[in-house]
């Protein structure tokens, strides 16, 4: 499979596990919460392949070989997501009036709660998923191309000289 096929499906798998524990279902929940959590894993990793590809694609095809600050960018974008995705988290629940000290929480609290740990995921993971398949062109046979292409290139120019 190819590594933005492994992503989608990573998705996919994380949205559908996420969907299980909307049914206020105890199994279910742990159920879900198990399947979302193997789909995080296996895109997580992933991820990192595909930072690998797109620093050798770059050094093989726009001649960039820069690894570090290529393998870098993601990282910052990454650090901007998780401040911006818990500052919303935070608007999220206090819109909802959640206190965490109370035992019992209110209705328009148990609403936020569940949008923020189970819709926004869901959302957010499709939407990833759909913008990976329409835009992310990417794959292992165009940077094993590329990077034959300079290699023979480079044989070349040593054999010129």
């Amino acid at each position: 499979m190819k590594h933005r096929n492994v992503m989608i499906l990573a998705m996919v798998t994380f949205a559908f596990g996420e969907l299980l524990m909307a049914f206020k279902n105890i199994p279910l929940l742990f159920i879900g919460n198990v399947i979302a959590l193997v789909a995080m894993g296996a895109a997580f990793s992933i991820a990192f392949v595909m930072i690998a590809d797109t620093v050798e694609y770059s050094r093989s095809e726009l001649h960039i070989d820069e690894p570090g600050i290529l393998s870098a960018v993601p990282m910052v974008g990454a650090k901007l997501g998780m401040g911006l995705a818990g500052l919303i988290s935070g608007w999220l629940l206090s819109w909802g009036g959640f206190n965490a000290a109370a035992k019992v929480q209110g209705a328009k609290a148990v609403t936020a709660i569940a949008t923020n740990f189970i819709w926004v995921p869901v959302v957010l993971a499709l939407v990833i998923g759909g913008i990976l398949y329409l835009w992310y062109q990417l794959d292992e046979s165009k940077i094993a191309s590329a990077k034959a292409a300079k290699e023979a290139e480079k044989k070349l120019s040593e054999e010129d000289a």
